[in-house]
């Protein structure tokens, strides 16, 4: 069998070539081959191409490309256009060897093999039957190099006839070779280039490339992922856009001297996401050199952090604290507790559980006492406001520390847990109403260490169940009794206003000049049904520690509106009231609004209202204060500031505050006939108001000497027994239809 001879060259014919026509063949030769390359061609179409060139420059012969198998040492067709596929399965796997052919024998030898008679030449002792076959008469074949200088194969031309290379030929074949070299070469380094891309582009880490300026230039999905730009937003743009602000310019200072005098830098770095989220990570940077040393461009590889961060916070967190509630654990809660004993702070420690919560979980299933557990802790948080003071101690045992110096504020914190324990529970859509008992301890009174502060709160707790449950217990038994008292009157309180307990009592006041009643306070009673009429001062402590004051005040307002709308039915016109407001009840922002409704509600004009305040309400946040009292007063109310002298009375904040009328306490009143001191500070009370304009009411006057001497001193109105006692609606009534 014959292998088909290639046509011949029509223009070139390389034995006639002049020296300056070979060079020529030979550079267009090159030309055509690298443009193939600079075309991003397939590097097997581009061998081929060699092959077929040389082919054409050296009629009656066909090329051919073997490539060097290093797994078995043996040589492979790489390509061979004009070579019939029978003959390219023979030579495969051709062995390099002394017998091995002309491009065995370059592997064998390392060197170009010129074999001019294939039929004879003993270098083609295992391959004769092929050249019979093939009627291949000659072979030349040189090595073919790789990049690094290394021999990957061999480029071969065979010929029909015997013959011996010329100048030409072997710069041909040398030409050849160097092709195939390039060719394969650039192969390598395109698919490398393509796997780098690909690794760059799916690797889960974020990748950014900068110019030597730091300009960003490339930016791979993960890192746009990571950040939330988009590539092209990144382009061009300096990773300083990413800037935490955490990190201060000696931070940087530093990772820019190990980049320049190590060539990289990694560590932990706060950077700030396109959403404004700040959030950290593992940063590694190496520099990246040209050929002469230089620095070409930088290469940042970020690992975000905030997964493993949160896991890992998630693990410190287990650690402390309790995995069904989230609360603290025994042992912070210890290391809290003990931290502020050593620092000599007041300590109140409550030690309390649900009563018969074991039938939760014999009724309802473990999930549901779970449930209750949770939702238990989440109320107690609620109550403190730091979940940091509440403690999952011991399956539904739980602690809860205050600090604090008041002895009432321990009543007044076990109170706001009973009324949270009243709310009903409801796991799985089932309503449980549940109780607790509560034991209290404080330090330094009871206990001098932790230890001994849990076991006297324990105890207490102990004697709570024993007495019946739903109860509080005090380690020391003064205090029971006092807190006890307290949360009889809370309960009360809140009794009182469900059930219209309440009722106003009206003292009129005089003026002095006339004698005539001029105006009336409103006084707030409380009718209990076990005590009888409880005065303000038994209970008005405790609605204002306990915020109930808010609801019994809007209750006041609306009472004492409604009963001034029904002395104007009756005819009495529009009498002035008085009515007191508690400081608390001014720190509510709505205050204003819930009285100018009220007053609207009933049909009443807003200037026959006056609002007593005592002095601690301008101490309380004074700028604040001053607008809620403007807005008061530009809307027609009267201010009076209640119990002059015996706060922190100036001129100065009286000048700054736009009240009507000072009222006198009773302790200065009642010595003024008697007490020098007293006669003097009434006197100058009453001078300093009228000179700024004021109006002066006296209270607490009993005795005719007293009435007559404030009448000496000026004093435009006053209240007290001597003119009435503080009577009732009706009776207040009557009083009005004699005086008209």
């Amino acid at each position: 069998m014959r292998i088909a001879q290639p046509e011949p060259a029509e223009s070139v014919h390389p034995e006639i070539l002049l020296d300056s026509g070979e060079q020529q063949a030979i550079l267009e030769y090159q030309q055509s081959i690298l443009r193939a390359v600079l075309s991003g061609r397939d590097s097997i179409g581009m061998v081929r191409e060699v092959c077929h060139l040389a082919e054409m420059l050296l009629p009656n012969a066909v090329g051919t490309v073997m490539l060097l198998n290093r797994d078995d040492g043996k040589l492979y067709v790489h390509a061979s256009p004009s070579v019939p596929e029978v003959a390219v399965r023979r030579l495969n796997g051709l062995q390099p060897g002394p017998g091995g052919g002309s491009c065995g024998n370059v592997i064998y030898r390392g060197t170009p093999q010129f074999v001019s008679n294939t039929f004879s030449d003993p270098r083609w002792t295992d391959l004769r039957q092929i050249a019979y076959d093939f009627n291949l008469c000659a072979c030349w074949s040189v090595p073919v190099y790789d990049d690094a200088g290394e021999i990957i194969g061999t480029f071969a031309l065979s010929s029909f006839e015997p013959r011996a290379p010329g100048r030409f030929h072997r710069k041909l074949l040398e030409t050849g070779a160097s092709l195939v070299g390039i060719v394969l070469s650039h192969a390598r380094w395109q698919d490398s280039l393509r796997l780098y891309g690909r690794a760059f582009d799916s690797a889960e880490e974020g990748m950014l490339v900068t110019d030597a300026q730091a300009r960003i230039v490339e930016a791979n999905p993960s890192m746009c992922r990571i950040l939330g730009y988009a590539r092209e937003e990144l382009l061009g743009q300096s990773p300083r856009m990413f800037a935490s602000g955490m990190h201060g310019p000696e931070f940087y200072a530093a990772m820019w001297a190990s980049l320049r005098d190590g060539g990289g830098w990694s560590g932990e770095i706060w950077n700030r996401r396109k959403s404004g989220e700040v959030y950290p990570e593992w940063l590694s940077i190496k520099a990246i050199h040209g050929a002469d040393g230089s620095v070409t461009n930088y290469l940042g590889v970020f690992n975000d952090l905030s997964q493993a961060k949160a896991a890992e916070n998630a693990i410190q967190h287990l650690s402390t604290h309790d995995a069904l509630t989230g609360l603290p654990n025994r042992r912070l809660f210890r290391t809290r507790c003990e931290s502020l004993l050593e620092s000599g702070a007041k300590l109140t420690l409550v030690c309390l559980n649900i009563d018969d919560f074991r039938s939760v979980n014999e009724n309802f299933g473990l999930a549901a006492g779970d449930q209750v557990l949770h939702e238990w802790a989440a109320r107690l948080q609620a109550c403190t406001g730091d979940a940091g003071n509440v403690c999952r101690w011991n399956g539904d045992e739980f602690l809860v520390m205050a600090s604090s110096a008041a002895e009432l504020d321990a009543a007044e914190l076990c109170e706001r847990i009973a009324q949270t324990a009243e709310l009903a529970f409801d796991p799985g859509g089932r309503a449980l109403e549940l109780t607790l008992s509560q034991g209290v301890a404080q330090f330094p009174e009871d206990a001098a260490n932790f230890d001994d502060l849990l076991g006297q709160a324990g105890a207490a707790l102990h004697e709570a169940k024993a007495a019946g449950k739903n109860i509080v217990r005090y380690a020391t038994p003064g205090a029971s009794e006092r807190a006890r008292e307290h949360f009889r009157i809370a309960q009360g309180l809140r009794r009182a206003l469900s059930r219209q307990e309440f009722e106003l009592h009206y003292q009129p006041q005089v003026d002095l000049r006339s004698g005539q009643v001029v105006g009336a306070e409103a006084l707030l009673r409380w009718r209990d049904p076990e005590r009888g009429l409880v005065p303000p001062g038994a209970f008005i402590g405790v609605a204002e520690r306990t915020g109930l004051i808010v609801d019994i005040g809007a209750w006041v307002l609306d009472r004492a509106c409604a009963d001034a709308a029904r002395w104007q039915e009756l005819g009495f016109g529009r009498l002035p009231l008085s009515v007191n407001v508690s400081v608390v009840q001014m720190r509510r922002g709505d205050f204003p609004q819930l009285l100018a409704d009220a007053i609207r509600r009933h049909g009443l004009e807003p200037g026959q209202f006056e609002v007593e305040l005592t002095e601690s309400v301008f101490l309380d946040d004074a700028a604040r204060m001053r607008t809620v009292l403007a807005g008061l007063k530009s809307s027609g109310l009267r201010i009076a500031i209640d119990d002059f002298g015996t706060g922190y009375s100036s001129l100065a904040y009286l000048q700054r505050l736009d009240v009507d009328r000072l009222k006198i306490d009773r302790s200065f009143v009642m010595g003024l006939t008697e007490d020098a001191d007293a006669a003097a500070i009434v006197s100058a009370v009453i001078q300093m108001a009228h000179a700024l304009g004021l109006q002066v009411v006296a209270e607490g006057v009993e005795d005719q000497p007293t009435m007559q001497r404030l009448r000496e001193l000026g004093c435009d109105e006053a209240q007290g027994y001597w003119f009435h006692r503080p009577v009732a609606r009706d009776a207040l009534e009557l009083l009005l239809a004699g005086r008209s």
